[in-house]
């Protein structure tokens, strides 16, 4: 079985590289995190008599289900025709305003988030109205990519400005609270928006760093929080994770190669689907409705009965791994997001992948129309489809109508009408991406044997509309 988890992420890794397109889809990003992420720590968990053989095969076979379901859902999302909705068309003016409300909304969620956080010091689970504000501040990632997209396509004040101040927001989470989705979401929104307009990918001496960083950061991150928070108890400071004293006080290769041997997402992983396959604790749907109650229906508005009320009384994966088999999760580890799943409606939970590869796969065929509003939405759900595959599968789902609605909101807000066609798209592209088989190539594809500068707006005051005619 391991062999064909193999074939298929390799297989998801090498399609469509056409033009370097295909290193930005979800697809390929899933296939090259099973093969440096996974297939590893797999490895570490071959049947050597402690780790349940059902597991272990169970695990591979749901895993290889849901690679097969990402690619099946993005070609679902490729072939389909986009709408043609007059959304109205966009100035260059509309843009800034837009990015300028994204940063306050930000910005405002954030400080609130800061003034808050002291009283959670120390304590994993969050309770009471912080988990509102921390929920809002995601925002900081929409902010930063839409600053981001602004920033590439024209320097300016207002856009050099708007980019440092999303800079401010989003470099404390990552460097001083360690925040792995941060880190991801910021890394991807720098290569994905640079990519969007400039159509080219940033040079290896800077992917490469990056993506080790980012490798490292995820195995060492227990031994990070920890040694912060200790300092930050001892001493009232918070050190960043590039501070001189963390980085020779913590053996990175040591705590890499010890997350490697344990494996403990995997293991937990495995445990918890032959822990559900041989109890039958099947939850069909009412696992990802409970964390979207947990999020949505804030227990200081309504209070907890209320809250309570709107969920099923199912019993957690870790509960069920402890019942069945006497295994314990490490505290602040996961069981990853084809566990979850499994959980939910046995292999047929895979269409969960299914959906979420349509829904940003969409999305991103929109993006390379030129649609801005899309390329700053990519960046979200990628990022939570990311965390979706190492976490659980509830971090797209719960997350998905709050990017969305967001960037809506956006969108509606700062529109016009009545200056024609809102219908096409930002650069004109030769190839119309309504045609089912273009599968959305891009606007400088050698096959067109032209070259179109993908920009948002031209430096006149004269609107310009984002959709094909």
């Amino acid at each position: 079985m391991i062999v064909v988890f193999c074939i298929a992420a390799i297989v998801l890794v090498l399609r469509n590289f056409n033009g370097g397109q295909g290193v930005f889809e979800l697809p390929n990003l899933y296939g090259l995190m099973a093969l440096v992420y996974f297939l590893p720590q797999i490895v570490v968990q071959l049947p050597n008599g402690s780790e349940p053989e059902a597991g272990f095969d169970a695990y591979l076979a749901m895993a290889t289900a849901c690679l097969i379901a990402t690619y099946f859902g993005w070609h679902l999302a490729m072939r389909e025709s986009l709408s043609r909705r007059n959304d109205g068309v966009y100035t260059r003016s509309g843009y800034f305003r837009g990015a300028a409300a994204s940063t306050a909304i930000a910005l405002v969620c954030n400080l609130v988030l800061e003034f808050l956080r002291p009283s959670m010091d120390g304590i994993q689970q969050w309770y009471g109205p912080i988990v509102i504000v921390a929920f809002f501040a995601q925002l900081r990632i929409v902010s930063f990519a839409f600053s981001l997209a602004l920033f590439f396509r024209e320097r300016t004040m207002f856009t050099t400005t708007n980019f440092v101040l999303n800079l401010c927001m989003v470099l404390p989470s990552v460097l001083l609270y360690a925040r792995r989705t941060d880190l991801v979401g910021a890394a991807f929104a720098y290569v994905v928006v640079r990519w969007f307009v400039k159509r080219r990918i940033p040079p290896l001496h800077i992917t490469i760093p990056l993506f080790i960083s980012i490798f490292v950061v995820t195995f060492a991150i227990t031994e990070i929080r920890t040694y912060q928070y200790l300092h930050y108890v001892a001493t009232g400071e918070r050190l960043s994770i590039l501070s001189p004293q963390l980085l020779t006080s913590i053996d990175f290769s040591a705590s890499a190669s010890n997350g490697l041997s344990t494996s403990s997402d995997i293991r937990n992983g495995m445990r918890s689907i032959a822990a559900v396959q041989s109890t039958g604790s099947y939850s069909f749907g009412a696992a990802l409705w409970n964390r979207v109650v947990f999020q949505y229906v804030p227990a200081t508005v309504f209070g907890p009965s209320v809250k309570e009320s709107f969920m099923f009384d199912i019993r957690s994966l870790d509960e069920l791994a402890s019942e069945y088999s006497d295994y314990y999760w490490q505290t602040g580890t996961t069981p990853t997001g084809f566990a979850t799943a499994f959980q939910d409606f046995w292999y047929a939970g895979s269409l969960y992948f299914v959906l979420m590869a349509y829904l940003t796969g969409r999305t991103f065929k929109r993006a390379l129309s030129g649609d801005i509003f899309s390329q700053v939405l990519y960046v979200p759900l990628v990022a939570m489809a990311l965390v979706s595959l190492t976490h659980s599968i509830s971090y797209f789902f719960v997350s998905y109508p709050f990017f969305w609605v967001s960037m809506a909101g956006v969108k509606r807000l700062f529109r016009r009408r009545g200056l024609g066609d809102g219908n096409r798209p930002l650069c004109n592209s030769p190839t119309s991406y309504n045609s089912p088989t273009s599968r959305a190539r891009l606007p400088d594809s050698p096959s067109t044997g032209t070259h179109i500068q993908s920009v948002g707006w031209r430096p006149s005051a004269r609107p310009i509309s984002r959709r094909v005619p």
